[in-house]
């Protein structure tokens, strides 16, 4: 594991699946190790694993971005809820093809008020394209540790078992 090398996936992909195909998006495959030259989608992943590789591709991708602990926190505990983005401003640097951007958000609660957060992130162009000062944006935060958020979108969202019973 953490061992990059390349390989080669034919399959069919149904259209509302190729968004998530983006040139540098992780998949999830299998291969024999004995010979990795070709490999098949995994139709079946498993969810903690997945989650685990993808925080691990995303530190490589943006090292001074969360950590690999703070990625994880997410993924166990985090929830989504609806903010304003109220201020979306490039920051003119580049890294593995993303733009960094600062972002202010609000979330407000009936009980608990207005809460603001603030926070430096890279947004490829097509969640850009989304993100639009003065619109309602899903974010996923984790609860009473609202100073780091993300961005929920179909190109950037945690893997989740569905629960039995939903």
């Amino acid at each position: 594991m953490g061992h990059f090398f390349e390989t080669t996936v034919t399959e069919i992909i149904p259209r509302a699946q190729l968004p998530m195909c983006a040139v540098g998006a992780p998949l999830s495959i299998r291969y024999d190790p004995a010979d990795r030259s070709h490999a098949i989608g995994d139709d079946n992943p498993d969810a903690d694993v997945l989650n685990e590789r993808i925080a691990r591709y995303q530190c490589r991708r943006h090292p001074g971005e969360l950590t690999y602990e703070q990625r994880m926190e997410f993924n166990r505990n985090s929830v989504v809820k609806k903010a304003l983005l109220e201020n979306l401003r490039l920051t003119g640097k580049a890294e593995a093809g993303d733009w960094e951007a600062k972002v202010t958000v609000r979330i407000t609660d009936n009980t608990a008020g207005d809460t603001v957060m603030n926070r430096t992130l890279y947004l490829n162009d097509k969640m850009l394209k989304h993100m639009v000062p003065g619109k309602y944006i899903d974010i996923s935060v984790v609860p009473d540790k609202e100073d780091f958020f993300g961005i929920v979108t179909d190109i950037a969202t945690k893997v989740v078992l569905e629960k039995s019973g939903s």
